[in-house]
């Protein structure tokens, strides 16, 4: 019996390890900007921070996926009321505001982004592109919590694979630089801001843990919400530091490249890994688009009641989508790259801070009265 269950546990902790992974990898991990801004400009730290930035993800994960199994949070409005109680009224809608505001900024990023990809790469008309993505991100999200993380599942295995291949390509033919660099302790900024941009990044990454609580309904047991974080935490660790080592072979040339790893594959002259390059991006785009969406249209179908149980998932990804898409006109570059920064500040108390030590607390409670009345 008890091997059964560890058998079952096995996909829970994969799913909701791609899930986390999936939210991760969209079109700033993929294009190597996100690791160049708070890694690389870092030097040889980022040979081993990307590994603490995701382990403090983790423990917060950890914790709310025993808090939501424990009190059956299984949309973020339920899980930031039972953070911030008994001052939600306060503190949900500053992180609301928050995490909504990360995802329609990634979202209309992942809509802008799919609609050039297929321009360039297949001469499809942009906005025809940006149906395509449209389509897709709405199909997935309509089928629910389960649609979400096997499709996820499928495309970050996929994601992983061809980003494995074209980092241990990279790495191999940078490695005299990322060696030197790692040998020389090479600091472009300083260590206080190398581990300061670490916090930083892993608060901007725990936006998502709205996401993470959508899809926790699969958790059942403590080892499941330990393995799911343990094995989470493995695969977008070794990911952003093969992505972060690669780049490294290739700085300072990168640190002024719009797309880092797209300027890597060009240097390496293999017309195969351009192609596998394009199909990490729009999968990447896919996959955080799916995320960024599925969070909010999970609560919202439940507050809202209109149309059929169906239906309403699908109209509210279609209206999320396009306010993000109109978001994108009003100067989507700034918003990425200042917004990101500034949400990051401020989810390290709001959010990691708020997840680790009042969610511990209040998972501590709780199980010490199931303790009593058992």
């Amino acid at each position: 019996m008890e091997q059964q269950k560890k058998k079952m546990g096995i996909p829970v902790a994969l799913g909701i390890g791609s899930t986390w992974f999936a939210s991760h990898c969209g079109a700033g991990f993929a294009s190597g900007t996100q690791e160049v801004a708070f890694f690389l400009s870092r030097a040889w730290f980022s040979a081993f921070l990307p590994f603490v930035s995701m382990g403090i993800l983790a423990i917060a994960y950890y914790i709310t996926m025993e808090l939501s199994r424990e009190f059956g949070l299984y949309n973020y409005k339920l899980w930031s009321d039972k953070i911030y109680s008994p001052y939600q009224k306060v503190f949900s809608i500053i992180w609301e505001i928050a995490y909504l505001s990360v995802g329609f900024i990634a979202t209309s990023a992942c809509l802008a982004a799919g609609g050039e990809l297929l321009l360039q790469k297949l001469n499809i008309p942009y906005y025809i592109g940006i149906v395509i993505v449209f389509v897709l991100v709405t199909i997935i999200c309509m089928y629910g919590s389960k649609a979400v993380v096997a499709a996820s599942t499928a495309m970050s295995i996929s994601l992983i694979i061809m980003v494995v291949i074209i980092t241990f390509i990279g790495i191999s033919a940078g490695w005299e630089n990322s060696k030197q660099i790692i040998a020389d302790r090479t600091v472009y900024t300083s260590v206080g801001d190398a581990w300061w941009r670490m916090l930083v990044y892993a608060g901007y990454q725990c936006t998502f843990i709205g996401t993470l609580v959508a899809v926790s309904e699969s958790v059942k047991t403590k080892a499941n919400s330990r393995n799911s974080a343990i094995v989470g935490w493995l695969i977008n660790a070794l990911m952003l530091t093969l992505v972060c080592v690669m780049l490294m072979g290739y700085m300072p040339a990168v640190r002024n490249e719009t797309l880092p790893t797209l300027y890597v594959v060009d240097q390496l002259g293999i017309p195969l890994l351009q192609v596998l390059y394009s199909l990490i991006l729009f999968v990447a785009l896919i996959s955080t688009a799916v995320c960024c969406v599925f969070g909010p249209t999970q609560k919202f179908s439940m507050q809202l009641k209109f149309g059929t149980e169906r239906s309403r998932p699908a109209i509210i990804s279609i209206i999320y989508m396009i306010l993000a898409l109109a978001l994108s006109t009003v100067g989507l570059l700034a918003l990425v790259q200042k917004g990101y920064y500034y949400v990051g500040i401020a989810n390290i108390p709001f959010t990691i801070f708020a997840a680790i030590f009042i969610g511990g607390y209040k998972l501590k409670r709780k199980r010490e009265a199931n303790k009593k009345a058992a």
